[in-house]
């Protein structure tokens, strides 16, 4: 008579041990079922806790209208970089500028109407947006055909920078769920490595090359300023979720890398009385709108924990060390200050690479 067959027993295996100790360190604070969806994002150096924060799936007509958007800043971009469709300048500077911009605030907007989940962050930086669209209308309806260099209008464009500020800080309180000291450093780093390099190479150009009045030369110099500030932000929360963020903090990025491009090139022929309606970097604007209204309805997620090894754990800091080395060199320092500051550097390097964190033996 054959045996019967052992039954299976509920105690698991030394294996599936093994599988789940290691998001015993990233994640000791909830159940599986305490966060639904919740789970390990996992790299060669690092392990993040993500969850995913509630947000019903955007409407297809939201949907079509980005697509919509973004064809129309495709067309733009053609006739203002390319040449494509010459005379109508007016057409497109004014008009499809303007729709692009509406689009992207009305959208924005009803983004924060419409869903609960972070809705005071968006609001604000609908509010942002709108003070840029109105911006628009004003400058295209009674100063378009003027020489003026600043107008009633660079109001409403700056505005959009606070706003959007507040908008960035509300988004990091809802999907930064910890507060880990070494993130938050990294993330400093992070956003002072972006704007250090962009005030030396961007906006100290800008003001030499200014030969106006006061005013023209500090609101000229506002928009890459504030630009560069807003970016550093970005790159510093990027940095805080262990440089997995999702797509929604990538599109804000690339949103606000724009404006510091289009500020950055408007800056300069404005201070310098070059600049004509419908340069072929304007188009930047209204794309730069349409990215931060498409971050709006990335499926957003909240960060937790993270833990990162090897050159991961001090790539930041070693870029750190080198970008000063590089800006030195850039400006001419004397000799002297180059080789003493270059030793200094390369002994911080060298400690960084030595001390680096090592991969816990138990994910080995």
């Amino acid at each position: 008579m054959a045996e019967p067959a052992p039954q299976p027993t509920s105690e698991p295996d030394a294996a599936s041990i093994d599988d789940v100790a290691p998001l015993r360190l990233v994640a000791p604070v909830a159940e599986p079922d305490a966060v639904p969806g919740a789970k390990i994002v996992r790299t060669r150096s690092t392990l993040i806790r993500v969850e995913p924060i509630l947000a019903p799936p955007t409407p297809r007509w939201v949907a079509a209208s980005l697509v919509f958007l973004y064809v129309s800043a495709a067309a733009l971009g053609a006739h203002q970089a390319l040449g494509w469709w010459p005379g109508s300048t007016a057409f497109f500077s004014h008009g499809v500028n303007n729709v692009i911009f509406v689009g992207a605030a009305v959208l924005t907007m009803y983004r924060a109407v419409r869903f609960q989940a972070e809705r005071l962050a968006w609001w604000t930086i609908a509010i942002g947006l709108t003070a840029y669209c109105l911006g628009d209308v004003v400058y295209s309806v009674f100063y378009a055909d003027t020489d003026a260099l600043v107008t009633p209008a660079d109001a409403l464009y700056l505005a959009f920078m606070p706003c959007m500020f507040a908008g960035i800080v509300l988004l990091v309180r809802s999907r930064i769920s910890t507060f880990e000291l070494d993130r938050w450093i990294d993330g400093i780093a992070a956003a002072l490595l972006v704007s250090a390099p962009a005030v030396v190479l961007v906006l100290a150009p800008i003001i030499k090359a200014s030969e106006g009045t006061l005013l023209v030369k500090s609101v000229s110099a506002a928009y890459p300023l504030t630009d560069i500030v807003l970016l550093g932000a970005v790159v510093g929360v990027i940095a805080l979720a262990g440089w997995h963020p999702g797509r929604a903090w990538f599109a804000l990025a690339l949103g606000l890398a724009a404006f510091v491009a289009a500020d950055s090139f408007y800056s300069v022929e404005n201070l310098t009385g070059t600049y004509e309606l419908g340069a072929w970097y304007e188009f930047m604007w209204p794309l730069a709108g349409l990215l931060i209204a498409t971050s709006a309805w990335l499926r957003p997620v909240r960060h937790g924990e993270v833990h990162a090894w090897g050159w991961r754990a001090i790539a930041l800091p070693v870029l750190c060390q080198i970008a000063p080395m590089v800006l030195m060199f850039l400006k001419d320092e004397p000799a002297s200050e180059q080789l003493l500051m270059t030793a200094v550097l390369a002994i911080v390097l060298v400690q960084l690479v030595v001390s680096r964190p090592r991969r816990p033996a138990e994910l080995a």
